[in-house]
């Protein structure tokens, strides 16, 4: 089965729903986050009112997820980068945007909301807690390594714990996803 489908089945599985945020919603939701949490005096408070810019962080927002950062993870590297960083904007910048990440996190979570990358950390969970795959499968053929991010290769690293076997002819991250 597509890989997408995949997920869906197994994210779908369990006590947690899946209760995805509309489009919509999701950029009234960060404009509004945007307008609480960036002041004028922020880095990125000068850019609040930018034409695209609600849009590139939903964007981050996504990439993050993706590549399994936190709003935890960024706040954790601002706080080392102070030690390291020559320059504070660096810095600022970056708590910034791990604080507007938390935000829209936290509004996710209280309203028992999702969005759409969080179906796979959902099966990624499922996997984890001993969920099977589709009609028991004991094994996932996998191709098209090049084109994994975190996340991916984090529900492959699940099924793998979970004794499926990953059959992959590629040695340095041998875990790929059929699209």
């Amino acid at each position: 089965i597509p890989f997408r489908e995949l997920v869906r089945d197994i994210a779908r599985r369990g006590e947690v729903r899946e209760n995805p945020i509309s489009m919509p919603l999701q950029r009234l939701v960060v404009e509004d986050i945007c307008q609480r949490y960036l002041h004028s005096d922020d880095f990125l408070g000068q850019m609040r009112g930018s034409n695209g810019f609600v849009s590139e962080l939903i964007a981050r927002f996504r990439e993050w997820k993706l590549a399994c950062i936190t709003p935890e993870r960024l706040r954790e590297s601002a706080f080392h980068l102070r030690e390291s960083a020559e320059s504070d904007v660096f810095v600022r910048k970056t708590e910034e945007f791990a604080r507007l990440f938390g935000a829209y996190a936290h509004f996710l979570s209280a309203n028992g909301l999702s969005d759409s990358e969080d179906r796979l950390n959902f099966a990624t969970t499922r996997l984890q807690e001993g969920f099977m795959l589709p009609d028991n499968a004991r094994h996932l053929l996998v191709d098209g390594y090049f084109r994994l991010n975190g996340a991916q290769i984090e529900f492959l690293k699940a099924r793998d714990r979970k004794s499926t076997r990953l059959n992959s002819s590629h040695t340095v991250i041998s875990y790929a996803v059929f699209c």
